[in-house]
């Protein structure tokens, strides 16, 4: 129960702010002009369900496709998809 709660208290944290695009969204921002390589594995994720947020918003919806390739990407393999 105890690791639910701190895990949701984290996740609030990190969850953008009602109300602003999640294309103007600061962290976002500060995000998209850092490499890759200097993000961190958290920083990666944000990044990532960030674009996707700001891509629905302006009707460039990912293709199933595009959905499965970032999910391998942030470390969700198809295979760990299907196993679950």
């Amino acid at each position: 129960m105890r690791a639910i709660l701190i895990l949701l208290l984290c996740l609030g944290c990190a969850a953008p702010q009602p109300g602003i695009s999640p294309c103007q969204d600061d962290r976002y921002l500060e995000l998209k002009d850092k490499p890759l390589e200097e993000m961190t594995e958290a920083e990666h994720r944000y990044f990532v369900s960030m674009q996707i947020e700001c891509e629905k918003e302006h009707g460039h919806g990912m293709s199933p496709l595009g959905v499965i390739v970032v999910l391998s990407l942030i470390g969700f393999g198809v295979g760990a998809i299907a196993n679950r």
